[in-house]
C-alpha cells in the first residue's frame, strides 16, 4: 500500500446482514493477522468466521461460517498496538520496505487514535476551558453524568435514572390525582359561590324595603324605636323613639297618702303627661279607677299622692 492509500483509507467498513450473505469485504491493511477485530451488533467475534487475503491487493474478505441475521450490523475494524514493529540500527542498512512498513505502522495508529477522539465528548476549540475540571467522578449505579451547579465539573445525577420510567410514572400519577382534586375543588367552589350568590339574592329580597342598621334609609318622618328597657322585677320601664317621642311607667305603691315624689327612668325636654290608675292592696281583685297624677311633674320627676292607705299606682308618662 502506498503512503496516500495508507493515509486515505479508514481503517473500518461496516455491513448490515441480510441471513443470506456470508461474505463481506474490506479495503484496509490489517499489518498482522490479530489486528483485524470482527463484530456482529456489540458483540466481538472470536470464531465463526475465517479470513481470506490475497498478496496482490490490499485487504481482503471475511467469510462467515453462518450467514449473520437479518438487520445485524457487522463492524470490520483494525485495532493496533501503539508500539514500533521495527528497530533500526545505527549504522546499519535502512531498506525502503522497512521503513514504509514502519511509517504505515505509524500511520495507522494515528489513525486509529483519531478514529477514537472522533467519538469522544470533546470541548470545542473556542471554548475557555481554564477552570473546568475535566476528569470524571466515581461511578454510581444508575446515575448521570451532569455538570455541576458551577459548569466547572462533571458529577452523578441526584436522580435514578435506571428507574426513571417508574418515577415519571409515579409523578403522572400524582399530578392526576392532585389535578383531579383540583378540578373537585373548584367544582365545590363554583357550587359554593351559586349556593351564595343564591342566599345573597335571597336575603337581598328580604331585606328589602327594611331599615339598615344604622337607621340610614328610614324617612325622618317615621319615628322608629331606638332604645328600650325593663327593670329586673318589671316595676319599671322605657321606650325612646327616632322622633324624640319618651313613654314609660310602672308599678307604684306606698302606706300612707303622701305625696311622693318619683324620677323618671328617662328625663324629658318638655314637660310629659303623667297618667295612673290606682288600686287597693290586692293587686288581683282591687277595683282599679283612673287618677291623674300629673301634680307638680318636671322633666326629670313627678309627685304620685297615693289616697288609699296600702294602695297601688300604675303609671304612665308620654311626651318629648
Amino acid at each position: 500500500m502506498t503512503q496516500e492509500e495508507t493515509q486515505s483509507t479508514t481503517p473500518q467498513v461496516q455491513y448490515v446482514g441480510d441471513g443470506v450473505q456470508t461474505s463481506f469485504s474490506f479495503s484496509f491493511q490489517m499489518f498482522n493477522e490479530g489486528s483485524l477485530k470482527v463484530y456482529l451488533g456489540s458483540v466481538l467475534q472470536q470464531t465463526g468466521y475465517t479470513v481470506q487475503t490475497d498478496d496482490e491487493i490490499t485487504g481482503g474478505a471475511v467469510v462467515f461460517s453462518t450467514a449473520p441475521a437479518s438487520g445485524v450490523i457487522i463492524t470490520l475494524t483494525r485495532e493496533l498496538d501503539l508500539t514500533r514493529t521495527t528497530d533500526f540500527a545505527s549504522g546499519g542498512v535502512l531498506r525502503a520496505a522497512d521503513l514504509n512498513y514502519e511509517f504505515d505502522y505509524q500511520m495507522g495508529c494515528l489513525q486509529q487514535l483519531s478514529a477514537g477522539l472522533s467519538r469522544s465528548l470533546l470541548l470545542p476549540v473556542f471554548e475557555n476551558k481554564a477552570g473546568i475540571d475535566f476528569s470524571l467522578p466515581a461511578p454510581e449505579a444508575n446515575k448521570a453524568l451532569v455538570w455541576n451547579a458551577d459548569g466547572t465539573a462533571l458529577c452523578c445525577s441526584n436522580v435514578d435514572v435506571g428507574n426513571l420510567d417508574t418515577a415519571l410514572q409515579n409523578m403522572s400519577e400524582t399530578v392526576s390525582t392532585l389535578a383531579a382534586q383540583a378540578a373537585s375543588s373548584a367544582s365545590a367552589s363554583a357550587q359554593s359561590a351559586q349556593s351564595a350568590a343564591s342566599w345573597a339574592e335571597t336575603a337581598q329580597n328580604t331585606l328589602s324595603g327594611k331599615a339598615n342598621v344604622d337607621l340610614s334609609n328610614v324617612p325622618s318622618s317615621k319615628a322608629i324605636l331606638t332604645s328600650s328597657w325593663v327593670a329586673s322585677d318589671y316595676t319599671g320601664w322605657y321606650r325612646t323613639y327616632s322622633d324624640g317621642w319618651i313613654e314609660q311607667g310602672g308599678l307604684l305603691s306606698s302606706e300612707t297618702s303622701l305625696s311622693t315624689a318619683f324620677n323618671f327612668y328617662y328625663p324629658y325636654s318638655s314637660r310629659p303627661y303623667v297618667f295612673g290608675i290606682v288600686g287597693n292592696t290586692d293587686l288581683l281583685t282591687s277595683d282599679w279607677f283612673p287618677q291623674t297624677v300629673n301634680f307638680g311633674s318636671t322633666l326629670t320627676q313627678f309627685n304620685f299622692r297615693q289616697e288609699n292607705v296600702g294602695g297601688f299606682c300604675y303609671w304612665y308618662a308620654c311626651g318629648y
